[in-house]
């Protein structure tokens, strides 16, 4: 007979998302995710296959999020260099509370296993594509408003402005200075007029 599942999936995935975050893939055993989640090995096991099921989904579920905070107003339709400074500076204000000094997590968990694991860099460069696509399609915007130069190479541009957004949490993570922060982005919108 199976097992009725006694848990929200959901859940489950925020708490080991969390927990991945703070300590990162390889500190973080399984007993570690029973504890943080309450939810039994085999529910884990049923639901995501094993840890790394569980990570890769908590990579996705990252994204998402990102998504519909940080990276909100590139959402938008009619997204333009206001939504870009807006997402830079939703960025930075994001990173507080327990989340300040964690960096990004795509970043941290790319650098972690990326070399070894095809499917977590693969999950990296979704995440690139995802976010540049909508940088791109704001600076489209943008240079079709005028706010951007019609020269400007537009996917240069926006590799730019990901290594920024990217950059930001792993900037808060080292620096105990929100100077630092505050004139790394200053210096960012420079570029952007």
């Amino acid at each position: 007979m199976a097992r009725h599942k006694e848990f929200e999936p959901a859940k489950l995935l925020d708490q080991a998302l969390q927990l991945f975050w703070r300590k990162g893939y390889f500190d973080t055993s399984m007993s570690d995710l029973v504890e943080a989640t309450g939810v039994q090995r085999y529910g884990i096991y049923a639901t995501f296959k094993n840890k790394r099921g569980l990570l890769l989904a908590a990579l996705d579920r990252y994204q998402t999020l990102v998504q519909a905070s940080n990276l909100k107003p590139l959402t938008r339709p009619d997204a333009g260099l206001a939504e870009i400074k807006e997402a830079i500076r939703l960025t930075t204000s994001n990173m507080t509370g327990e989340l300040r000094g964690l960096g990004c997590f795509m970043c941290n968990s790319a650098m972690e296993l990326a070399a070894e694991d095809q499917a977590v860099a693969q999950k990296a460069q979704n995440y690139r594509e995802m976010v540049t696509g909508l940088l791109h399609k704001a600076l489209k915007n943008a240079q079709k408003a005028g706010d951007v130069s019609i020269n400007e190479d537009l996917d240069s541009l926006a590799n730019f402005l990901f290594g920024i957004l990217i950059s930001i949490p792993n900037l808060v993570q080292v620096s105990q200075s929100d100077q630092v922060v505050d004139d790394f982005i200053d210096r960012a919108m420079v570029k952007l007029g």
